[in-house]
């Protein structure tokens, strides 16, 4: 039954990584097929993967918690970089992810990050 109580075909997580920046740098908290990360700018993160995935078909998904600077209680998204970087530069070997303020758009680093990728 695949381990998850079904018959059903089950499609496991690829990556996944829990991370905060840390003055400025990026604190890798756990991951699971995930080399590294660069913080690019303020919300601003290049995420990439120990192994490719096999296409730039893969869904991505993402939580944060609000940053301890951040000065509304608005929710936070984490969002897939609004560019072409995500199919055009490493495609497969990564995605870019940025952090935001729901209300004001403001990119912002927040305390913890999660980010999984499915395909």
């Amino acid at each position: 039954n695949s381990g998850y109580g079904s018959s059903q075909i089950a499609y496991g997580c690829r990556a996944w990584v829990n991370f905060n920046p840390v003055s400025g740098s990026v604190s890798i908290r756990g991951s699971g097929n995930i080399s590294s990360i660069t913080r690019n700018a303020t919300g601003d993160y290049w995420v990439y993967f120990t192994n490719s995935m096999p296409d730039t078909n893969y869904s991505v998904a993402g939580t944060c918690m609000r940053s301890a600077t951040g000065s509304s209680s608005n929710p936070r998204v984490v969002s897939i970089y609004n560019d072409t970087t995500y199919l055009n530069s490493v495609g497969t070997g990564g995605v870019r992810i940025q952090t935001r303020d729901t209300a004001t758009g403001s990119a912002e680093d927040e305390l913890s990050t999660c980010v999984q990728i499915f395909r």
